[in-house]
């Protein structure tokens, strides 16, 4: 993910870059360094940003994104996120069959 896409999504989820951060479980400074692509998120704040990706790509999910995200802005909690979010896309996938 570039960091206009990271960027873009933040945007996307009305964050700043503290909640963002937060969210993220990095410094605001890496979110920064994320979007002026000095750097690219690894590990599970690589993967939670490509599930909010997914998200925000279908209207129909995107108030559950955000809901998402602001529950983990507050609690801090990426497992949390990213667990709800996977919950939430196989419960798609199964009523889509």
């Amino acid at each position: 993910m570039r960091g206009a896409e990271i960027s873009a999504l933040r945007g996307d989820l009305g964050a700043d870059t503290v909640e963002f951060a937060h969210l993220c479980d990095v410094e605001p400074t890496t979110v920064s360094r994320w979007e002026s692509g000095a750097s690219e998120p690894s590990g599970p704040a690589k993967t939670l940003l490509s599930v909010f990706q997914w998200l925000l790509q279908d209207n129909s999910r995107r108030a559950m994104a955000i809901e998402l995200f602001r529950t983990g802005a507050r609690t801090g909690g990426l497992a949390t996120v990213l667990f709800s979010a996977f919950n939430a896309y196989f419960d798609q996938r199964g009523n889509n069959k």
